[in-house]
């Protein structure tokens, strides 16, 4: 059941660090063929360009890391300065709340697809945007379906809930550590 806190977002403060990525692996497994799975009409990631601040992070639209707007590709997090990666991407199944954080089906090396929260203010340093040429499609709502399969009860209930245009409290929900980010 939905549990509607104080704030009257909805808690989720019982959702681990992350949902079980154990989904299947899109193409090479990292994060960009996921975003191509689900988006194929993107251009390649170091064509991306963005809308300005968070406007069109919405349920089933392709975000990622503004640094892919620099012309690169991705860098793996062993071959940047500070051994993270500031390079990463997949589909909003919420938008973001007050304080940046949103709920992402994503996929890396190593890790199948499944649902993340991160912040779109602070990854590594790095931004995030919605990617042009990524809006939702019949194809990306694919992947919110995907993860509600995939998703815990409060995870369903907060993608539901975001679906639907309520406010979603997702802040209880630890974010993406360097140790367990992903690196694509």
């Amino acid at each position: 059941a939905v549990v509607q806190s104080k704030t009257g977002y909805v808690d989720l403060s019982n959702i681990p660090k992350h949902g079980i990525h154990n989904g299947e692996a899109y193409g090479n497994g990292q994060c960009v063929a996921l975003s191509h799975r689900f988006a194929p009409n993107l251009p390649s990631a170091g064509k991306w360009t963005f809308k300005e601040g968070s406007t069109g992070i919405v349920p089933g639209a392709v975000i990622a890391t503004r640094t892919y707007g620099n012309g690169d590709s991705g860098k793996m997090a062993k071959d940047m300065p500070d051994g993270k990666s500031h390079y990463h991407t997949g589909i909003a199944l919420t938008a973001p709340n007050a304080a940046g954080e949103v709920l992402i089906y994503d996929q890396w090396k190593g890790k199948g697809a499944g649902i993340s929260k991160i912040n779109i203010n602070d990854y590594h340093g790095e931004k995030w945007g919605a990617v042009n040429g990524g809006e939702p499609t019949e194809a990306s709502r694919e992947a919110v379906n995907l993860a509600l399969s995939q998703s815990s009860e409060a995870e369903r209930n907060a993608i539901i809930a975001g679906q639907s245009g309520k406010s979603v409290d997702i802040a209880a929900i630890p974010s993406t550590t360097v140790e367990e980010a992903p690196s694509s």
